[in-house]
């Protein structure tokens, strides 16, 4: 007969995972409607792609898989990181972290951008930020604009995502596709242990659900991998780690925002 210790460890275990059995049920799209999302909108040839960054691995854990397949069909991307990365003294080796992944996207550190504001303080600068991004705007005119969502709980994201769509409703040039991209939301990314796809949350407010997937090929996805590899200041994290796993699923998710959306 199993000792008392044994029937205690049972429910240690158990409980966790009928926990996150059960936000998966619960938070995210029903499979039958995730397989009616149509696809996001992929750049080739002569188009512009635009990411805009809050931190080192935002771009390679939300749409890295996305950036590598719009530079093998042709065409050009170019990152903006927004913030220094430096909230724990790491922005040096953080930016290089960045480089690196970039790299095995396929972006030359002639695409990279460095704004340099302040990791964890970008409310600060929203009036800054808004000047900015519709300058860039004007002079990049990208096809396609890929931001964070204004309705992620990191502040930071929240924050960025706010100010690019300030910025696309006052910019006077009007011509890209704008999706922004979902990473710390009512632990949506860790519905994904239970599933080889990423799903989108079941609800969200305003208007954003306007959801659209990424299929990644094998390619696609080794490429992704190897980018995450790069950010081993971030994989050391007890509480990032796990983020990084379920980031590498068979699909990526972009919102199509209504309210940032002029084609």
């Amino acid at each position: 007969m199993p000792s008392p210790s044994v029937w205690l460890f049972i429910p240690a275990i158990a409980l966790p995972i009928l926990f996150i059995a059960l936000l998966f049920v619960w938070k995210t799209t029903p499979r039958k409607e995730f397989r009616r999302l149509p696809p996001a909108a992929l750049a080739a040839g002569e188009h512009k792609v635009l990411v805009l960054i809050p931190h080192p691995d935002d771009e390679s854990l939300a749409v890295g898989g996305y950036i590598y397949i719009c530079r093998q069909t042709g065409a050009s991307v170019r990152l903006i990181l927004v913030s220094d990365g430096n909230c724990r003294g790491l922005r040096d080796l953080r930016y290089q972290e960045f480089r690196v992944a970039s790299r095995e996207l396929g972006i030359s550190e002639a695409d990279l951008k460095f704004w340099g504001y302040p990791d964890g303080s970008l409310r600060l600068y929203q009036e800054a930020l808004v000047e900015q991004l519709e300058q860039e705007l004007e002079q990049y005119r990208p096809d396609l604009l890929i931001y964070p969502h204004p309705e992620d709980k990191h502040p930071d994201h929240s924050v960025l995502g706010r100010c690019v769509e300030r910025s696309l409703k006052q910019a006077h040039w009007l011509g890209a596709q704008a999706y922004a991209y979902l990473i710390h939301y009512n632990f949506f990314q860790l519905t994904a242990l239970f599933s080889s796809h990423l799903f989108p949350p079941r609800s969200m407010p305003g208007n954003h659900e306007d959801w659209h997937k990424i299929a990644l090929s094998p390619e696609a996805l080794g490429a992704k991998r190897s980018a995450l590899l790069k950010y081993r200041s971030q994989r050391r994290n007890l509480f990032l780690f796990p983020l990084f796993r379920v980031s590498l699923r068979d699909n990526e998710l972009l919102c199509r925002c209504r309210i940032a959306s002029h084609s």
